[in-house]
């Protein structure tokens, strides 16, 4: 099937977020820039990914739902 694996957290090692505050954080998650909602372009979309720690992705993603 069709996967990423680990492949775009190699070319972003650190985590978009914490880089921005001058952070210097392991990126563990690849994250949808655009939540997808099902989109498979969106989902797909090497242009809508960036790499997030977990503590980032998981604040992101909780802002995104309410």
């Amino acid at each position: 099937g069709r996967g990423w694996g680990a492949a775009g957290l190699v070319a972003e090692a650190r985590g978009r977020a914490c880089l921005s505050q001058g952070i210097t954080t392991a990126a563990t998650v690849r994250d949808h820039i655009t939540p997808h909602r099902g989109n498979e372009t969106l989902f797909w979309s090497e242009t809508n990914i960036q790499s997030l720690c977990k503590p980032c992705h998981d604040r992101k993603t909780l802002i995104e739902k309410q």
